[in-house]
């Protein structure tokens, strides 16, 4: 066995491709012939060959001073004339006369192909999916595949996600894709079998730091051996693909040398100690050790952030000999991504001061400091974007080859920064995340937290961020903001390998997941729960904070592919304005209905627990703190409801310096049980103790209650003017009053008829029970909401409906016609 790697650059491949190279006026790489071969060798490969762009000036030295285990080769820059499609040929073993004359006629790909046959060189085109000159298109890789029969699979400066899409399509062609390509392109392919391809791997190193980590393997011994299994499709490809970390330092790398080559004036400032430590091996010396930790006590704070970097990095590199380029990499980028998150969290704590105090310069002036927070994280921004910039082109091969071949879902990240929150979206999250973990759905919601804290017990689909900076503000308790760490989450995001984002917050940590997005180039998915710009109008009626972010929101939501609406918001807000090139749908809420669902034992629970009498029992769920006029008005109806019927309890469920005044309207009724705020795990045992549950309209209880309350089989009473009369229906899913002036003598007939109903007509009452489950079953379940997530059809839940006894003659049951009073409360 044999390995070689058949990819890589010297410093006579003159021309970058980053534009950044470009302008600073660098060569493409500065690696010596000698260290080519050095590197090769040290790192197992059997033999060694330089790649420079449309030169072999070179690869002739090195194969002038080590004859035994090199050969000649050269990438050849050739074009489809039809368009100019850029295309990289990558040629083995040829001729110094072989390759002028390919020099001569490479401007025709179609020319280089039939002398590559004519000569029967060994050759592999190069990175194939790479858009080098931004006219590659579909019908260029159609037509590649119809010219060639060898290729690189693993390019090692490629992403890895392209790499292994490209192998697929590669090593999953059938004789009818050929006979496919041929009917549409006219294009003879290169052999009889040219839907068997070989395949080649190559570093593509351009900095000396990868060269042997890609290569190609063949099970031969000598080198015209090897050159024969390359052409005759027998080599296999193996070892890394690249990130965007490994490519910043490749481009920092050749930006290095070329100073170095520029200047050749030795210098001690702190940035060549980290390029000595990382590309050099060398240790920092104890001179400016010592300088560095005398600087850790100076007063200037990003003074302190930055030699507090250079502290830990010269720890960390104490024996840089002892680390391979890899740990070089990974180490560097930890500390300048604390670093980072160092001059992040100075400049937040600092802007959050400035607010408190209404300090606008002061604002203006932390915005100035993060200027450094910009420039370090820059290059790993630029390179991440750079690898991802073919994905639309990736998606339309895996279409064209792949979707009737190989099952393929979309990975999908769900950035959430309001778990906590009791809003129907955060609450739909929490079903969501045990349903896609049961289901093993390709999602994962991702959260931020903070870094050496326990996190809580979400199951593996949850990735957590770390969390850098949080605040809540004093005027408004119930969002909290959060700001992950940059580079870090981007790395962990990087790793997940999504196919698309959605973000339920326009917070920091949605904003993240929007700028991940279009660096990683796939879509981005909002889904809005929250009017932020009208709660700062009801808490600021002067529009100072309102209208800023109500331009912030609306800046995010405009940049969305796609945004969901909930079903209790108008869709009409947003058909108008910066969101006309946003795809506008409705999201549905989600229950999980293994868990909410109807629990024997929650009746038997309650009952010992409180003491809870037998009976008809309401329940009152207090979401938002109750006005004093609502507080007088639901002791008044108890009251009235319990001199008619003595056996009726009452549970209140939530929290609040209200209680204590509940507690007293209500200390003389042995009846009513008060429960404080619960875990959303535990709710189902109350719902399913429950025979009724009260929503008043002023009480601002959450859709997602309703919900949840009819899945554990919750009959609800509403008032006639809830914007719930869709999902309960009056005798069917629940109660509805009629309009009426007097309110509360409204709800006391509305309860007494539910209380009626229920004891003279128990079946039909079960039945009502029935319907509510299987509504919930139907179109609110979280298979429902994956399947819209996920653009598939839902899966078919183990959904039980009832669990309370019916009968075959419920339907022909009489039901008996009250007299009401028309009235709302």
């Amino acid at each position: 066995m044999v390995l070689a790697d058949l990819h890589v650059h010297s410093m006579y491949s003159k021309h970058p491709a980053q534009w950044f190279l470009q302008r600073i006026g660098t060569r493409e790489s500065y690696t010596a012939v000698e260290e080519v071969y050095r590197l090769a060798k040290d790192r197992g490969m059997t033999f060694v060959t330089i790649t420079d762009h449309n030169t072999i000036e070179g690869v002739l030295q090195l194969v002038a001073r080590y004859p035994q285990d090199t050969f000649v080769s050269a990438e050849i820059t050739t074009y489809f004339p039809e368009n100019g499609c850029k295309i990289h040929v990558l040629v083995y073993g040829l001729t110094e006369r072989q390759f002028h004359e390919i020099d001569r006629i490479r401007p025709d790909i179609y020319a280089v192909r039939a002398y590559l046959q004519e000569h029967q060189l060994t050759y592999s085109v190069a990175h194939a999916t790479y858009n080098i000159n931004g006219r590659l298109t579909l019908d260029i890789l159609e037509k590649l595949i119809l010219l060639f029969d060898v290729f690189e699979e693993i390019n090692g400066a490629r992403n890895l996600k392209y790499n292994l899409t490209w192998g697929q399509v590669l090593t999953n062609l059938l004789p009818e894709d050929i006979d496919r390509l041929y009917a549409k392109h006219h294009i003879e392919p290169f052999s009889d079998t040219s839907w068997v391809k070989g395949l080649t791997g190559g570093s593509d190193d351009h900095a000396g730091l990868f060269i042997g980590q890609t290569f190609t393997e063949a099970e031969v011994e000598t080198l015209p051996e090897l050159l024969y299994n390359i052409r005759t499709k027998q080599t296999v490809a193996g070892g890394k693909s690249s990130n965007f970390k490994a490519m910043a330092f490749t481009i920092y790398k050749v930006a290095c040398d070329f100073s170095h080559k520029s200047t050749r004036k030795k210098s001690t400032s702190p940035l060549d100690i980290i390029n000595g430590m990382l590309f050099e091996n060398k240790r920092p010396g104890l001179r400016n050790r010592m300088a560095v930790r005398r600087q850790k006590n100076c007063k200037d704070d990003q003074k302190k952030i930055f030699t507090t970097f250079l502290d830990g990095l010269i720890t960390d590199f104490v024996n840089p000999t002892d680390l391979s380029i890899d740990q070089k990499i990974d180490r560097i980028y930890e500390d300048i991504a604390t670093m980072t998150d160092s001059f992040f969290a100075m400049i937040l704590e600092s802007v959050e001061r400035d607010f408190q105090q209404g300090d606008i310069s002061g604002l203006i002036k932390n915005f100035s400091a993060i200027l450094p927070v910009v420039f370090l994280s820059a290059p790993f921004l630029s390179t991440l974007r750079h690898l991802s910039l073919d994905r639309e082109l990736i998606m339309q091969l895996k279409e064209a080859f792949l979707s009737t071949k190989m099952e393929a879902e979309d990975h999908i990240l769900w950035f959430s920064d309001t778990l906590d929150a009791s809003h129907e979206i955060a609450r739909t999250l929490h079903h969501l995340i045990w349903s896609a973990h049961r289901q093993e759905c390709p999602i994962q919601f991702v959260v931020p937290y903070p870094e050496h804290e326990d996190h809580p017990p979400f199951p593996a689909n949850v990735v957590h961020l770390p969390r850098v900076y949080s605040y809540t503000p004093d005027f408004y308790q119930t969002y909290t903001v959060q700001v992950a760490s940059l580079l870090k989450s981007l790395e962990i995001i990087y790793q997940q390998n999504p196919d698309k984002i959605i973000i339920s917050t326009p917070g920091p940590l949605g904003v993240l997941g929007l700028l991940a997005s279009k660096l990683l180039g796939i879509p981005c998915e909002a889904i809005y729960h929250t009017d932020y710009a009208e709660e700062a109008r009801r808490l600021f009626p002067d529009g100072l904070l309102a209208d800023p972010i109500e331009s912030y929101t609306r800046w995010v939501y405009s940049l969305m592919d796609t945004l969901y609406v909930p079903p209790q918001i108008s869709i009409r807000k947003f058909e108008q304005g910066e969101h006309t090139g946003t795809t506008l749908k409705r999201f549905p809420l989600g229950i999980d209905t293994t868990v909410f669902r109807y629990q024997e034992d929650g009746v038997s629970l309650l009952e010992q627990s409180s003491h809870l009498a037998q009976g008809f029992t309401l329940l009152w769920s207090q979401q938002v703190p109750p006005d004093e006029d609502t507080i007088e008005a639901l002791a008044q109806i108890y009251r009235s409801v319990a001199e008619q019927q003595p056996d009726t309890n009452l549970i209140i469920l939530g929290e609040g310096a209200e209680l204590e005044r509940l507690k007293l309207l209500f200390q003389s009724y042995p009846r009513t049980t008060f429960i404080g705020k619960l875990p959303h795990a535990q709710l189902p045992l109350v719902y399913s103790s429950a025979d009724l549950l009260l929503v008043p309209e002023k009480t601002g209880i959450a859709l997602m209650t309703i919900l949840e309350a009819q899945a554990c089989e919750l009959p609800i009473l509403i008032s006639p003017t809830s914007n719930s009369q869709d999902i309960v229906r009056h005798h069917d899913t629940g109660f509805v009053l009629p309009p009426t002036e007097y309110q509360v003598d409204a709800w006391v007939e509305g309860i007494l008829e539910a209380i009626s109903f229920y004891k003279e007509f128990p079946e039909r009452y079960t039945m009502i029970r029935q319907n509510a489950r299987n509504q919930i079953g139907s179109h609110y379940a979280c298979e429902t909401v994956l399947s819209t997530i996920l653009a598939t059809p839902p899966a078919d839940p183990d959904f039980p409906t009832s669990h309370h006894p019916t009968s075959s003659d419920v339907s022909n049951e009489k039901v008996p016609s009250l007299s009401r009073s028309h009235v709302t409360l």
